[in-house]
């Protein structure tokens, strides 16, 4: 799905990447930047984010913000996801809520808090490293990927 976004050609996706959230794909990033990458470098380091032992944090990030494009009717102005059984409506899930639960230390609000999905990811962003998530502090990436997954694994949350 991912190569075929924005009809399968261009630099579309990478660089919302990029500019969107600076500090996990874009300038910011170290060797993390998706800025001018085409689509199967992204669905490229997709995988290799996905295909580690262990903790899957920014594999869950990233599958976060594809969600984001993907869902949006303007930045999916082609319509591809819905034959991989996504919803495109307006912001799509950017502007879902999701409740932190316990886990609200590591976007900087407090337990229980409601953030949009997009918030969620900017919060992120903001504690990025040179791509590194949460700069690497383990206590804060676990918070974070209690949330990310739960978002990814509810699916349908818009």
């Amino acid at each position: 799905m991912i190569k075929a976004l924005n009809g399968g050609v261009g630099t579309q996706l990478g660089d919302w990447l990029a500019s969107t959230f600076p500090r996990m794909y874009g300038a910011m990033s170290g060797g993390n930047d998706l800025a001018h990458k085409n689509n199967a470098y992204v669905a490229s380091s997709f995988q290799s984010r996905f295909a580690v032992d262990g903790q899957r944090l920014d594999a869950q990030v990233l599958a976060t913000a594809l969600g984001v494009y993907v869902t949006s009717t303007t930045l999916n102005n082609y319509g591809v996801g819905t034959q991989y059984g996504f919803l495109i409506a307006g912001n799509g899930v950017a502007t879902a809520t999701y409740n932190v639960g316990a886990n609200g230390r590591a976007f900087g609000v407090a337990n229980n808090t409601e953030m949009t999905v997009m918030d969620l990811l900017l919060a992120t962003d903001a504690r990025a490293v040179n791509g590194i998530l949460f700069n690497g502090k383990t206590g804060k990436r676990n918070k974070a990927n209690r949330v990310f997954s739960g978002i990814n694994q509810a699916g349908n949350i818009a």
